[in-house]
């Protein structure tokens, strides 16, 4: 049997659904993913079991014991094909919820057997266990020379210790992704998402994150299917924003895909024929053609990418490295923690670009304001002279700048048009209208004839 991706995230798939339903007693969800002849070798004397309905009243019997009570964290999931089988290993931190505070309790390792029986993956068998800590290295069983009370005394300094390097590991990123929500509560303007990126990136680096090939937030839209991306790697780009059209690729099409399922996770290794052709596009098409020399060399040079991405409705963290190093089940969690600070600080940005949208249509109304309100109070045609330098003067404000601004009113019978327009020289209104024939040139032709059309603009 060879293990294709498809087939490894749809066996992942169920084995986080196992693992769901055991540590949050989902009685339906556990009955469906077991063979009935079910195997298990659990952690205590009384977790023995060969047949799923064993398992499962042990389960209903334990569940005030275990429901929402345990977590498994900073985990590091293998697969291999065994015949017609599939093995899982993992590897994880145990944590139990001891006085409302999440606690260290002990390393823990699992194994499991899965089988597709009836088009579904079913486990037939699971092996759940805790390291010996009574033992050293090198040993199997601890004998007699090992004293009780020293056993328990190392014991109890080994989770000590571990447990201690968990909480200032947890400390240390929980500081970090709180200077995320800090600078993001305090934005005062859209634009300044992109500070929110430049710090992220700076965090992601203090914690040790596999972040060479930078930081970015892409934004999707989903009438035109372009991305846009908030990026920052100090080491060749300052914090900036570029558009990715849509094309048919593997890069792009994986992130919608991930998106459209509803999925909040998604990490791919990209070949170095498949990393260049995308590259090759972005450095053509956006604003990233600009990088430094070196670093687009570099690049393009690497055997791979690999990208992990945390996803939520509107957006999504995208984590490159060309390092050729997969990350770790740590990094990934930190990376999904990170997303979610984000998503807070994306409806902040939200927020502030409908506020900024609102206070620039109430400019645009004031503006037109002050217009209507200049030409209700004209006596004279020539007036319309200063109403043409008003138009000016409010367009320049509203950051819509021209060489030059008219009023043009077309004489059908003089087959000509009298221009009403400020004097590029100084900015001032001309002191007279200035006459252009209809037909001299294909300007003037055209604006005719889309005066006559009616047409709006």
């Amino acid at each position: 049997m060879k293990l294709t991706k498809q087939l490894e995230a749809e066996i992942l798939d169920v084995y986080e659904a196992y693992w769901g339903s055991l540590l949050n007693v989902d009685m339906e969800t556990y009955d469906a993913v077991l063979d009935n002849n079910f195997r298990l070798i659990g952690t205590t004397a009384e977790e023995v079991f060969y047949k799923k309905n064993e398992a499962i009243r042990f389960l209903k019997a334990t569940a005030d014991q275990v429901a929402g009570n345990i977590e498994l964290r900073n985990r590091v999931i293998k697969m291999e094909p065994v015949d017609k089988l599939i093995l899982i290993t993992e590897e994880s931190d145990a944590y139990a919820l001891i006085d409302d505070v999440w606690t260290f309790y002990a390393k823990t390792r699992t194994s499991a057997l899965a089988q597709k029986k009836n088009e579904s993956w079913k486990f037939i068998q699971m092996h759940i266990s805790f390291p010996d800590n009574r033992t050293e290295e090198g040993e199997t069983i601890a004998l007699e020379k090992v004293a009780k009370e020293n056993i328990e005394l190392r014991d109890a300094v080994k989770r000590r210790t571990m447990e201690l390097e968990h909480k200032n590991k947890e400390l240390e990123i929980e500081a970090a992704l709180e200077k995320v929500r800090s600078r993001s509560l305090a934005m005062q303007q859209s634009g300044e998402i992109i500070e929110v990126v430049a710090i992220m990136f700076e965090k992601f680096r203090e914690l040790n994150m596999q972040a060479d090939g930078g930081v970015s937030i892409a934004i999707f839209n989903d009438e035109s299917k372009d991305i846009d991306y908030w990026a920052a790697n100090p080491d060749y780009i300052s914090p900036t924003c570029f558009s990715t059209p849509y094309f048919d690729h593997p890069i792009i099409n994986d992130l919608w895909t991930a998106r459209d399922n509803g999925r909040r996770f998604l990490t791919n290794t990209y070949s170095f024929k498949e990393k260049n052709s995308w590259w090759n596009f972005v450095l053509k098409h956006t604003d990233l053609k600009n990088l430094p020399g070196d670093n687009k060399k570099m690049i393009l040079e690497s055997k791979s990418m690999t990208n992990v991405i945390a996803m939520s409705k509107n957006s999504a963290i995208v984590v490159a490295t060309y390092l050729g190093k997969s990350f770790s089940e740590e990094q990934i969690e930190i990376v999904k923690r990170f997303e979610t600070v984000f998503d807070q600080a994306y409806t902040r940005f939200l927020d502030l670009q409908k506020a900024e949208a609102q206070t620039r249509e109430a400019r645009i109304e004031a503006a037109l304001e002050r217009v209507r309100s200049r030409t209700m109070a004209m006596h004279k045609t020539n007036e319309l002279l200063e109403a043409a330098e008003l138009v000016s003067k409010e367009l320049s404000a509203l950051g819509v700048t021209s060489m030059n601004v008219s009023y043009a009113f077309v004489d059908e019978e003089e087959k000509n048009a009298s221009y009403y327009s400020l004097n590029p020289v100084d900015g001032k209104s001309a002191p007279f209208p200035f006459i252009f024939p209809h037909t001299e040139t294909k300007v003037m032709r055209s604006i005719l004839s889309s005066w006559k059309k009616q047409e709006p603009f």
